[in-house]
């Protein structure tokens, strides 16, 4: 895996607790400015990084959570929790991994 992977990966982790810990469990306005740089990260996270790394999988999962939960076509009932427990998993897995820490800018 590479540094540049893992730090956009690392990333897109931060800025999805980060607004899950801000909004909470309700539903968010897919149009603010938080949400709209949100979305762009994970989908551009999304088509860009590929590998089969399991931080990548996992961070590919929060990608999707988060274009599911800010998409108006997509969202379901249980898209924030989906969002947390991706969000979640990747931290769990990311504190376990030998793999040195992404500076974080």
């Amino acid at each position: 895996m590479t540094s540049l992977a893992l730090k956009r990966a690392d990333d897109l982790a931060e800025q999805a607790s980060y607004l899950i810990s801000e909004h909470g469990f309700g539903r968010l306005q897919p149009f603010g400015e938080e949400a709209a740089e949100l979305r762009t990260a994970a989908f551009i996270f999304a088509r860009e990084v590929r590998g089969s790394e399991p931080l990548i999988v996992m961070a590919r999962d929060v990608a999707g959570a988060v274009l599911e939960l800010l998409s108006q076509l997509l969202y379901a009932a249980d898209s924030v929790e989906k969002l947390h427990k991706a969000s979640n998993a990747y931290k769990q897995a990311r504190s376990g991994s030998d793999a040195p820490v992404a500076s974080r800018a």
